[in-house]
């Protein structure tokens, strides 16, 4: 079969902000409102508890699927965050703008995994590594299981620091900028942004 270039950097973009949240509530079209909201979230207790960076590079020797599509030798750039709660060996991730838990898991010692909840995303993800006293790093893996990259699985590694303050609230007036912002990360991946676009609709801030 000859070789295509599978944009998973969108399939799994869709996946983490079903998860993680932080895009526009505004809706589809581009004329709706831009404006972003927050839950309530409330994290436990334990000394894993935080607000996460995740930045994450997708290649296409870690892509793999069932009815054997190959991938060119390109790769993908993934930055984004998480809400973590942590309580005994407990640990969840919230959506930042629903306030729901949409994965759930446990660490031992330093050593951690979360799953996310059947029935949240088209696919099913894994994130498992340790937590260090500056933040988090391991694998972060998953299967889409429907779509046009349904059974495509892909494994990549990342790393990412941990801050005891919300990383969306920065600045009341601008809310609207900060999906954008820390979902291309730097100016570079502005590409990025527009095939997540392209292939999902979701309008983003064009600050």
């Amino acid at each position: 079969m000859e070789n295509q270039k599978l944009s998973l950097l969108a399939v799994v973009s869709a996946c983490l902000l079903a998860l993680f949240g932080c895009a526009s509530s505004g809706g589809g079209g581009g004329s709706g409102s831009d404006e972003t909201t927050f839950a309530n979230i409330t994290l436990g207790s334990g000394q894993y508890s935080g607000y996460y960076t995740m930045r994450s590079t997708i290649v296409s020797e870690n892509i793999i699927c069932a009815d054997g599509r190959t991938v060119s030798d390109d790769s993908e750039y993934l930055d984004t965050n998480a809400a973590l709660s942590h309580q005994g060996s407990s640990l969840y991730v919230y959506n930042f703008n629903t306030g729901e838990v949409t994965m759930t898991g446990s660490v031992t010692g330093n050593s951690f995994q979360l799953s996310s909840i059947s029935g949240d995303i088209e696919g099913n993800l894994l994130i498992t590594g340790i937590f260090s006293s500056s933040g988090w790093s391991g694998t972060l893996a998953g299967t889409i299981t429907s779509g046009t990259f349904a059974y495509c699985s892909f494994s990549s590694p990342f790393t990412g620091t941990r801050s005891s303050t919300h990383p969306y609230i920065r600045s009341a007036n601008h809310l609207d900028k900060t999906s954008r912002h820390l979902l291309s990360g730097e100016e570079p991946n502005k590409e990025s942004i527009s095939e997540f676009e392209r292939y999902f609709g979701i309008p983003m801030s064009s600050h």
